[in-house]
């Protein structure tokens, strides 16, 4: 099968991280890190990188 090119997705608002930002990282990273002691320490630095937090922060 050949492979296509797909085209970088533009949307038509702006890019903005939200004014919570800081807060809801500095939460979110002691969520994981209180409620999700079942996973490798590994793991838990991998969900962290994931950035959640910026799409609720609004």
């Amino acid at each position: 099968m050949k492979q296509q090119d797909v085209s970088i997705l533009q949307y038509p608002w702006p890019y903005e991280i939200g004014p919570f930002f800081q807060s809801f990282y500095e939460e979110q990273s002691d969520w994981i890190d209180t409620d999700y002691l079942f996973l490798s320490e590994a793991a838990r630095t991998k969900y962290k990188k994931h950035s959640l937090m910026e799409a609720a922060s609004y």
